[in-house]
Order: C-alpha cells, then sequence, then structure tokens
C-alpha cells in the first residue's frame, strides 16, 4: 500500500490499490514444484526485464522431430526422433486490478457556519476501476489514531459509514487546541449510496483497519464509481483547521 497522505486543508483522500500475493504472483510462482501447473513448461526468468508480472507476453521454446513408415494396422513404425514435438499450452492469467479517480484532494472552507448548508458540507470523489477478481473498497485507517470504536454502527449493528470524531483539529486563530468533529463517507457504484458493510483486515490480512464495500456482490468487471464525503460538525463546532490521513484501498474477494 502506498504511503498514507496527511492532510492540512481540511481533507484529502489518495487512491492506493492494495492486492493480495501469498505466496506470489502467478508467474512468480512458475516453476515451482509445490504451486506451479501441471503443463510441464517451466517459463521461470523468460519474461521481459520490467513488469514481467503485468505485462503481456508470449515466450516460446521446444521442438523435436519424427519420422516413420505406415504399416497398415499397426499403424505408424517408428524409424527415428528427437525432442518433444507435443504442442503443450500454459497460460497464466494474474489476478489484476486498475484505478482512476479525480477530484480526491476536498478543500472545505465554511466561513458562515450559521448559514452552510448540505451541499457546503458534502463533496465527491469520482473514478472508475478495473478488475477480473470480485473487489472490495475500503478507507483504511492503519497508521492512524482511529480504531473501530469510531467507527458508528446502528442499533441493529450495521456500520453507517459515520467516523465518530474523524476531524481533527490542533489548531485555531487563537492557537493550539484538541477538538475534533464527524466525517461521513458513503460509496457508489451507480445503485445508490451505501453503507459499510464491514471493518477490519483484508487480503489475506495485508490491509488492516479498513471500512469494506463489497462492489457489485463481488461480481469482476468495470465500474464507475464515486465517494459522497461529508462533514458532520456539531451544532456550533469550534473554528479550526480540521484534517484526516486515511486512504483508499482495495482487496480481492477472496
Amino acid at each position: 500500500m502506498k504511503n498514507l497522505i496527511a492532510v492540512f486543508a481540511i481533507l484529502a483522500l489518495f487512491a492506493a490499490p492494495v492486492m493480495a500475493s501469498d505466496p506470489g504472483t502467478l508467474y512468480q510462482l512458475e516453476g515451482d514444484a509445490t504451486y506451479d501447473g501441471p503443463s510441464g513448461i517451466d517459463a521461470s526468468g523468460q519474461g521481459p526485464s520490467t513488469n514481467p508480472d503485468s505485462t503481456n507476453w508470449i515466450w516460446q521454446t521446444g521442438g523435436g522431430s519424427w519420422s516413420g513408415v505406415y504399416a497398415g494396422s499397426e499403424g505408424w513404425l517408428t524409424v527415428s526422433e528427437s525432442g518433444d514435438s507435443r504442442i503443450k499450452v500454459e497460460a497464466d492469467i494474474e489476478m489484476f486490478y486498475s484505478e482512476t479517480f479525480s477530484d480526491n484532494e476536498i478543500y472545505f472552507h465554511i466561513g458562515n457556519f450559521t448559514t452552510a448548508t448540505a451541499a457546503n458540507l458534502t463533496a465527491y470523489v469520482k473514478g472508475n476501476f478495473t478488475s477480473n477478481n470480485g473487489m472490495y473498497i475500503g478507507i483504511c485507517f492503519d497508521g492512524t489514531t482511529k480504531i473501530e470504536d469510531d467507527m458508528e454502527k446502528d442499533g441493529a449493528g450495521n456500520y453507517t459509514g459515520k467516523i465518530l470524531n474523524g476531524m481533527q483539529s490542533d489548531r485555531s486563530v487563537l492557537g493550539s487546541q484538541d477538538v475534533s468533529m464527524d466525517i461521513e463517507f458513503l460509496f457508489s457504484w451507480g445503485e445508490g449510496w451505501r453503507v459499510p458493510d464491514n471493518y477490519g483486515d483484508g487480503a489475506d490480512h495485508t490491509i488492516t483497519d479498513t471500512l469494506w464495500w463489497l462492489v457489485d456482490g463481488g461480481a469482476p468487471g468495470s465500474y464507475n464509481v464515486q465517494w459522497r464525503v461529508r462533514l458532520l460538525p456539531s451544532t456550533y463546532q469550534p473554528d479550526g483547521d480540521y484534517y484526516l490521513d486515511p486512504a483508499v484501498v482495495a482487496a480481492p474477494l477472496l
């Protein structure tokens, strides 16, 4: 996962895909006696020098010769042969994920708190992703001060998308302070705004402390997505320079 980005202008999000790889990509396992397939082809070390796991390439080798005479009901009788001319085919199709996000650095300025509307407190992050595997998309709080108890649940125990005291302010115009404000994250892939499905670890436990949304029931494909990011101040929220530093992450449905 890419480094989490600290935010000093109210709020920013940084998209950082993280994939599980245990014990390696299919190409990294090529030729491994335990994990490689039974084809008998060993293409280890034959890929391009740059990005052999994530690019498309073909490697071919082998050869053989054979000659014989036909013996009627006995079929062909071998006269000479060398090598192996059988056609063997192996194809490693890697699990992949690609994404694009825009408007992912958000600055809110509230100059007159009493006239602030929901629109003034709400921003949208646009994006899309493609994967040949079902995907969880998440907001990761690893490395921050946020824990599961900060993730609000409703009366039925479902996560609401609200992070209690999610926005922190260390200073105001008068100097140092220690105050906070709630913030809400909802996610959509074109079927309405969704609350998180769960919280915890993902991708073979390589990603921790994350609110997760399972996209489209885990169906692979290409999706246009949006985050709805909404500040949830109290009635008389103190002035301050509030910030939050999570990361957007992706994990395969395993």
